[in-house]
């Protein structure tokens, strides 16, 4: 807490003021980054092709991830506090409906769902990680071109049926 008084150029009882504890300061950033996503996926299902929107939605989250590790270490290590800001933003709903656009237009598998991507994202979440430094050749935007590819429609293996759906706000 101190460090991020520091970098604010604030004092350390201003920073408990508005975040009592590391963990509200984390739901915070946590809220901030999924608010930030659900603005950007409503912009992508303005666009006219929902394929590109939703590839080009993908790779901009891959590289937001790759850029900021520690916020995706804490949703990595937190994954629930994730599912509640993504149902919370509205981004888990937008996701869906992007998705279902796509799928529509016969550019996305028909048997995706909104409960594949967070999977999908955690494990390009390690791949990025990887690519710290400590592993130079995991080249995680190659990794995210195949993952994409393996979502064009029609796909040519039958999914297996999901253990769980994401917590969607009604």
């Amino acid at each position: 807490m101190e460090d991020i008084a520091t970098g604010a150029h604030v004092g350390v009882g201003t920073v408990y003021r508005h975040f009592p504890n590391k963990e509200a300061l984390l739901d915070a950033l946590v809220a901030d980054r999924f608010e930030t996503m659900a603005a950007r996926t409503a912009e992508a299902l303005e666009r006219e092709d929902p394929w590109e929107a939703f590839c080009d939605l993908m790779r901009w989250s891959a590289k937001l991830q790759a850029d900021d590790r520690g916020l995706s270490e804490v949703l990595g290590s937190r994954p629930r506090v994730g599912e509640a800001a993504a149902a919370k933003s509205g981004l888990i709903d937008l996701s869906d409906k992007l998705m279902k656009k796509a799928q529509r237009a016969g550019e996305m598998r028909k048997d995706l769902m909104v409960e594949d991507i967070p999977t999908m994202i955690c494990g390009l979440s390690a791949v990025t990680g990887a690519a710290d430094g400590s592993m130079p050749a995991m080249n995680w935007e190659r990794f995210l071109e195949v993952m994409l590819d393996g979502m064009r429609a029609p796909g040519n293996t039958k999914l297996p049926s999901p253990r769980a759906r994401l917590n969607q706000p009604r």
